[in-house]
């Protein structure tokens, strides 16, 4: 995938991890939103993608790995904000996915989130098995499946992200 071919050449150049921030750099002028969607992990591309960002929204999984993956991302922005040296990227949210309201695990993992991060925890994503059949099928959520709750969940957060003062 163009992700892995991305991180292959960024671990043998030391300054790999800054070229993403200067690509970006002059290029966003004239855009609303330019969103930098990484997978869920803590490599390079995430590392560059921190350096490159004002604003980070952190998906978690409403579980005790997820709190877990938090804490850790949360540590390495704060790294990333140390290496940036000029202005610095602000958690604008934390968002909570995969939430199954039916279990303990989700429900407390998400009081925990709550109680830990207040208004900055946005409302949870539910589960949804078409989000993952989406994903196998190399769909997006609404060529394949407009209806779901997630699915118009994550379209309420996209609004939000807009109307937010993001978009203007």
């Amino acid at each position: 995938s163009s992700t892995a071919r991305f991180q292959d050449a960024m671990v043998g150049d030391p300054l790999g991890v800054w070229r993403l921030a200067d690509a970006l750099g002059n290029q966003t002028r004239g855009y609303d939103i330019v969103l930098l969607d990484c997978p869920p992990t803590l490599g390079r591309l995430n590392v560059a993608a921190l350096l490159a960002a004002d604003l980070v929204l952190i998906p978690t999984q409403c579980n005790y790995l997820g709190l877990e993956s938090l804490g850790q991302y949360l540590a390495e922005l704060r790294q990333a904000k140390a290496r940036r040296g000029g202005p610095q990227a602000r958690v604008m949210g934390i968002l909570p996915t995969f939430y199954d309201r039916r279990t303990n695990a989700s429900r407390g993992a998400h009081r925990v989130l709550c109680a830990d991060f207040g208004d900055l925890v946005a409302k949870p994503i539910p589960k949804a098995t078409a989000v993952e059949r989406a994903a196998e099928d190399g769909l997006t959520l609404w060529e394949a499946c407009q209806t779901s709750p997630a699915t118009l969940r994550y379209g309420r957060l996209a609004e939000w992200l807009y109307t937010t003062g993001l978009g203007r």
